[in-house]
């Protein structure tokens, strides 16, 4: 006599997990401009991979420079389940690159990697510089040197001092009695101009 018993079916997993939303910084933290960042301690970023044969057992997170330098920031092991993590307590560098990548491991061992685009940290403030306007050829050109700007009129300090005038006299060389350049108001902003380096045909 004889007996035979069978086990169930099962599938052989040879596929690695599918992304199917790339790894992609958070525009609502700190980034203005595409791919440009202003925060320097923390980068927040979300993806998405599918699994459907064996599901997503581990995945991995982990940030580089552009050019794949040391940024002191080990790779995290994070659970498969995860959609999205935040980087804590940085020091990113101000006008470097980096890049976000994201591991994800089934349970079959099988991983896929997929990188955010790299971005730029930028922190710095704007420079005010020389503008043109009321221009419609180079042979009218007008220039104007910008010494005070703000997008709001200017406000007194709590001592009283006129924080524009104030500042006029501290980045000119003109004598006390010269009176302040008239202030310029347009939309948004207001403004005041050194004349003595603007150049108005």
């Amino acid at each position: 006599m004889w007996s035979r018993a069978t086990s169930n079916g099962f599938r052989v997993d040879s596929s690695p997990p599918d992304v199917v939303d790339a790894p992609a910084v958070d525009v609502t933290q700190g980034m203005a401009v595409r791919n440009t960042q202003v925060l320097r301690d923390l980068i927040h970023f979300s993806w998405k991979f599918s699994d459907p044969e064996s599901g997503i057992k581990d995945q991995y997170v982990s940030v580089s420079t552009h050019h794949n330098g040391d940024v002191n920031i080990p790779s995290i092991k994070i659970a498969g389940s995860e959609l999205d993590y935040t980087f804590t307590n940085l020091t990113l560098h101000e006008g470097s690159r980096y890049i976000v990548t994201v591991v994800a491991c089934n349970f079959a061992g099988l991983c896929t990697q997929a990188n955010t685009e790299s971005f730029l940290v930028d922190g710095s403030p704007p420079s005010v510089v020389t503008f043109a306007i009321g221009t419609e050829s180079a042979a009218n050109l007008q220039r104007h040197h910008i010494i005070w700007i703000d997008p709001t009129e200017p406000a007194e300090t709590p001592d009283g001092t006129d924080y524009a005038t104030d500042s006029i006299s501290s980045t000119t060389e003109s004598p006390p009695t010269t009176p302040s350049p008239p202030r310029h108001h347009s939309g948004w902003m207001t403004w005041l101009e050194d004349p003595r380096t603007s150049l108005v045909p």
